[in-house]
């Protein structure tokens, strides 16, 4: 598949029938003339735009979103799921998991792929928080990812963020304790490319899975 870097936690996945695109909210769309779908995890701005329902391709696009996501849009092709699903749409399979933060997480089980994007789930432990606020955050964390234990997983796209400071890889750490990923796009970074680097340099155990992210409208076939 071809993996495009759009921009944040937008990306699109380009498979030998269809195209997957999540999370955008700037930036620029790779165009295609394959059936779309569109992923949103939740309604934070840096995750859901509401541009995507401008999008065009020539086979038809289906939107696959959050329940949590405020929009009065309705049809055919608008797919509104909560945590905890598991539907058949055209063929291919897609789960969602609880975030820790709002909305969901995607697995997607598509053409003998399977791919997961983790919206804001993640592990927000911050140096401010008070104790009682952190260890809850690991508890649902862990309860939360349970759907995702030994699975495996073709490509994942997980966030990386530095504002987190110390703790910022810990979420990755989990994942990848947590799953069998053979390659990870990180995201959610805040244009600071610095840290993919500061991560694979602070666990070379781990930074073959990890995919180097230089620009965006950067490519990569997987």
């Amino acid at each position: 598949m071809l993996i495009t870097y759009i921009a944040h936690s937008g990306f699109m996945a380009e498979l030998d029938d269809v195209c997957l695109l999540f999370d955008y909210f700037k930036g620029d769309i790779p165009k295609t003339d394959k059936k779309l779908y569109v992923f949103a995890s939740h309604t934070h701005q840096d995750h859901f735009n509401p541009k995507i329902f401008d999008i065009e391709s020539s086979k038809g696009v289906t939107y696959i979103l959050s329940k949590d996501i405020k929009t009065k849009r309705q049809g055919k092709n608008i797919i509104y799921l909560t945590s905890g699903e598991k539907v058949d749409i055209d063929g291919f399979t897609v789960e969602t998991v609880k975030s820790t933060d709002c909305g969901v997480a995607f697995i997607v089980t598509i053409e003998g792929k399977t791919i997961f994007h983790a919206g804001d789930l993640n592990l927000w432990v911050w140096e401010e928080e008070t104790k009682q606020y952190n260890n809850n955050m690991t508890a649902n964390f862990n309860r939360y990812t349970k759907p995702l234990a030994g699975r495996d997983i073709d490509v994942a796209f997980i966030p990386l963020d530095p504002r987190l400071e110390a703790t910022y890889g810990e979420g990755m750490d989990a994942f990848i304790r947590l799953c069998n990923i053979k390659k990870i796009f990180p995201m959610h970074f805040w244009n600071r490319y610095d840290v993919i680097d500061r991560y694979k340099r602070e666990r070379p155990h781990n930074a073959g899975l990890i995919e180097k992210i230089d620009y965006e409208g950067q490519t990569w076939e997987v």
